[in-house]
């Protein structure tokens, strides 16, 4: 889906989920990488 997405974008895809979870290290064993957090401690 990302691929297709950049082929018709440049934009930048941010993606929310909560810490310490089972879908945190999903995410980060797929490539995704923390960039910051959120006004609630969640990461974005």
């Amino acid at each position: 889906m990302l691929d297709w997405y950049f082929t018709q974008t440049r934009e930048t895809v941010w993606l929310g989920t909560a810490p310490g979870t089972r879908a945190e290290t999903f995410y980060r064993r797929t490539g995704w990488r923390e960039v910051g957090r959120h006004d609630k401690g969640g990461e974005v």
